[in-house]
């Protein structure tokens, strides 16, 4: 797996014939054929990564600026929201990888969320979004623990925590993972059918996402997959991430990570000269309300301020583009850059999708800034990312009408981010906004070229290619200590620039 380093001992390996029945999975009637039921597993596996990972997010958006709490505890908060947004990312890869698997074995791919009630059965917790909290913290624990046979006085008070009672959930990420390992690994003679070579798909690859496209960081698991023994150790690679015990200090499981921060937050409502608060006042579930003409008394978390409101609107739209561009890139092949070391149109998906997460990372942190309620914006409860799901996640067939849906949201977002400009004149003027208009222009033109089947034409050239190339190599996230030193630079400045002296 290029451009990481694989752990020398996975907690995860095939059960054997006579393994104890620790894992307890719903089964069907009549049963699924092996690979069906593989497939329905996958599907329940993408549908949790995915409702954690946006949980993790914002979680990790509900922290303070770290120049808004106690000096000491600042580099705590800072850490706490780098851990988060680390795994949310790590999340992603699993997400991708779970879509490789689906492909590889000929199933339909799965970015939904939730599929309630018919799974509701194998998710770890109901999923909410709510401001990080010991009994937040409780569940992400419980859902990435391990199995345990004799859990510890501290792990019996956080599935209490967690649960309301002190017996761990039989429904934890890891053992849908374990279960697809059982059909994915050698049969019995005379036990159950499980999958064979047979089974997946020769001609895939040029279709599945790779590392050098989605990883980025060592951390993220996006492996490799050719066959069986490479599916069993991808799946045996993203249960050791998530639910590892192995006390690693350079690869640490979400499970050990997320213990780490449980034991570090602050009890609510804590009194003492020691009290403080680490997360906004944001709300639980944060909505944007019914349609036009639709009356629907207001939710607790329903956003209300004509200002708040725009932008929770602007955020689902992008959340909306990340999932359509990543589909997208699943559904079509070929390389990410023509011979000009250009974007090619699936090399422009993959950039595009990395670019939207960045949108969101920083709407989010506008919108916790923001009013929540209309009646009093003097109050102290913030708005927060709504993360609501479009009516649909389906493209169409056709790549061209693929290319047209993606127009119809850009256009969308567009009209709201005028709508922003000339409703709230404190907005007018801000780099943000202005930044998001001006991506969204140039991508509508991209957009109609590639939807009339024409050729990509890029305005960089020379130096600003350059830069260009530079911010695909990082997704555009900052990084470092020395940051990004290339951005708003021209040749000459670069050249002569020199980092840390």
């Amino acid at each position: 797996m290029a451009g990481k380093k694989t752990q020398k001992h996975l907690r995860w390996t095939p059960p054997g014939p006579d393994a104890p029945a620790i894992f307890e999975i719903p089964t069907h009637d009549p049963p699924l054929a092996p690979r069906d039921e593989v497939v329905f597993l996958l599907h329940t596996g993408a549908e949790i990564e995915h409702a954690l990972l946006v949980q993790y997010l914002y979680a990790a958006y509900s922290l303070k600026s770290p120049k808004e709490v106690p000096p000491e505890h600042g580099p705590k908060v800072r850490a706490w929201k780098r851990t988060l947004l680390e795994i949310a990312r790590e999340e992603m890869g699993h997400l991708i990888t779970v879509q490789n698997l689906l492909r590889l074995i000929g199933g339909p791919l799965n970015l939904e969320r939730e599929d309630y009630p018919f799974r509701s059965g194998l998710y770890p917790f109901p999923f909410r979004l709510e401001p990080l909290s010991k009994g937040s913290l409780a569940k992400y624990v419980v859902a990435e623990m391990p199995f345990v046979r004799e859990p510890s006085e501290e792990t019996e008070e956080i599935v209490t925590r967690a649960t309301g009672s002190g017996s761990i959930p039989a429904n934890q990420v890891g053992e849908i993972y374990a279960r697809v390992m059982q059909l994915l690994s050698p049969s019995e003679p005379g036990g159950e059918a499980h999958l064979s070579e047979d089974d997946f798909a020769a001609d895939a690859g040029t279709r599945l996402a790779r590392y050098d496209a989605w990883g980025g960081a060592a951390s993220v698991l996006v492996p490799d997959i050719v066959g069986l023994p490479d599916a069993l150790a991808a799946i045996s690679e993203l249960a050791e991430q998530g639910e590892g015990m192995e006390d690693s200090a350079d690869r640490p499981s979400h499970y050990q990570r997320l213990l780490a921060i449980y034991r570090e937050f602050p009890e609510a409502g804590a009194g003492g000269e020691q009290a403080w608060e680490p997360v906004y006042p944001v709300p639980v579930d944060p909505d944007t309300g019914p349609s036009e003409g639709v009356t629907i008394e207001p939710e607790g978390g329903r956003i209300t301020h004509p200002r708040s409101l725009k932008w929770a609107k602007l955020f689902n739209l992008r959340y909306r583009l990340l999932l359509a561009y990543l589909s997208h890139f699943l559904q079509c092949d070929g390389p990410l850059l023509d011979d000009e070391a250009d974007y090619t149109t699936r090399g422009l998906l993959n950039r595009w999708t990395f670019d939207e997460m960045r949108h969101l990372s920083l709407v989010a942190s506008r919108l916790v800034t923001l009013p929540k309620a209309e009646v009093d914006p003097e109050q102290p409860e913030r708005a927060g990312a709504p993360f609501e799901l479009p009516y649909t996640l389906n493209l169409p067939d056709r790549d061209r009408e693929r290319w047209r849906t993606h127009l119809d949201v850009m256009s969308t977002c567009l009209s709201l981010e005028h709508a922003i400009e000339e409703a709230h004149p404190e907005d007018r003027d801000d780099p943000l906004l202005r930044g998001l208009i001006l991506h969204d222009i140039e991508a509508q033109r991209l957009a109609r070229a590639a939807m009339a089947g024409e050729a990509l034409s890029y305005t960089e050239r020379d130096f600003l290619k350059v830069v260009r190339l530079l911010e695909g190599s990082v997704r555009g996230f900052r990084i470092g200590a020395h940051r990004n030193f290339w951005r708003g630079l021209t040749r000459d400045q670069f050249v002569a620039l020199s980092v840390f002296g």
